[in-house]
C-alpha cells in the first residue's frame, strides 16, 4: 500500500514538510512500540510505500499484523522550512491549514482508498503595544488606562508605553519561546519626547521568565525572556513630552 501527504491548499504560508517521515508501530497484544523512518518513493516527495522492502523484517516479518497499529508522524512548516526570507513567507499566527493523508491499498481485492484530513493551527508570538497617560509623571497608572488609540499629552507630561508578547501556543501542545527580545526604537518618539531614565522595566506571568531591561543609543529593550505556552512577557518604559520643541 502507499500513502500520500498532500497540502490542503487553503493557506499559502503552511505546508507539509516533504521528505522522510517517522512511523510508530504498536504490535498487537501489548508489544513494545517501534518507531521507524520511512523515505518517500521520490527524493523530496510526499508519497510513501509500505511493503516488505520499506518495513524492517525484524519488526514486520509478515507486514502489519492483524490488530497492529502504524501511526504516521509528519511535520508541517510555516513559511520556508529553513528560514522564512520575509514576513510574507510565514503564516499568520491564528491562521489554519489542512493536510490530507490518503491511503491506497494494493494487491488482490484491496480495500477502498481512504483519507483523513488533519488541521494545523498556527501558534506563536503576538505583540501588542499600548500606552497610558501619566499626567504627573508619577508612574502610577491603572492597567485599565492603557489603550491602543492616540493620546493627547501636554509638555512635561509623561506617556507610559507597554509592549506585551504573548505565546499563543497551548499548554497541551505548545512550546516555550526562549531568548526572546522585546524592543522599541527611540526614534519612534525622540522628536517630541525624551526617555525617562531608569523607567524601562520588564515582567512576566507565572512560570515565564522576565527579560532584562536596558537602553542603547538606538532602542529600549527587554532581553532574554522565556515565555511558556499561554504566558505573557511585558516591557514598559516612560517618555516625557518636551517643552522646548
Amino acid at each position: 500500500m502507499t500513502f500520500t501527504i498532500a497540502d490542503g491548499g487553503n493557506n499559502v504560508g503552511v505546508r507539509p514538510v516533504t521528505g522522510p517521515v517517522s512511523a510508530t508501530y504498536t504490535p498487537p497484544g501489548g508489544g513494545a512500540p517501534v518507531t521507524i523512518t520511512l523515505q518517500p518513493t521520490v527524493a523530496g516527495g510526499n508519497t510513501y510505500t509500505l511493503n516488505s522492502t520499506t518495513l524492517p523484517t525484524a519488526q514486520f516479518p509478515n507486514g502489519i499484523a492483524p490488530g497492529g497499529k502504524l501511526a504516521i508522524n509528519y511535520n508541517v512548516s510555516s513559511g520556508n522550512v529553513a528560514a522564512p526570507a520575509t514576513v510574507d513567507d510565514a503564516a499568520a499566527v491564528g491562521s489554519t491549514e489542512t493536510s490530507v493523508v490518503t491511503l491506497t491499498p494494493a494487491g488482490i481485492n484491496p480495500p477502498a482508498v481512504t483519507s483523513v484530513t488533519d488541521t494545523t493551527n498556527v501558534r506563536g508570538l503576538t505583540l501588542v503595544k499600548s500606552q497610558a497617560l501619566d499626567e504627573t509623571c508619577s508612574g502610577t497608572v491603572a492597567a485599565s488606562t492603557f489603550v491602543q488609540t492616540a493620546l493627547e499629552a501636554k509638555p512635561d507630561q509623561c506617556v507610559i508605553y507597554r509592549i506585551q508578547a504573548t505565546n499563543t501556543s497551548s499548554t497541551a501542545l505548545g512550546f516555550n519561546l526562549n531568548a526572546l527580545t522585546i524592543s522599541d526604537l527611540l526614534s519612534n518618539f525622540s522628536a517630541g519626547a525624551n526617555l525617562v531614565a531608569g523607567s524601562p522595566a520588564t515582567s512576566a506571568t507565572a512560570s515565564s521568565t522576565a527579560g532584562t531591561p536596558s537602553t542603547t543609543s538606538a532602542a529600549v529593550l527587554g532581553t532574554n525572556f522565556t515565555i511558556v505556552p499561554g504566558g505573557v512577557g511585558t516591557l514598559t518604559f516612560k517618555i516625557k513630552i518636551k517643552n522646548d520643541r
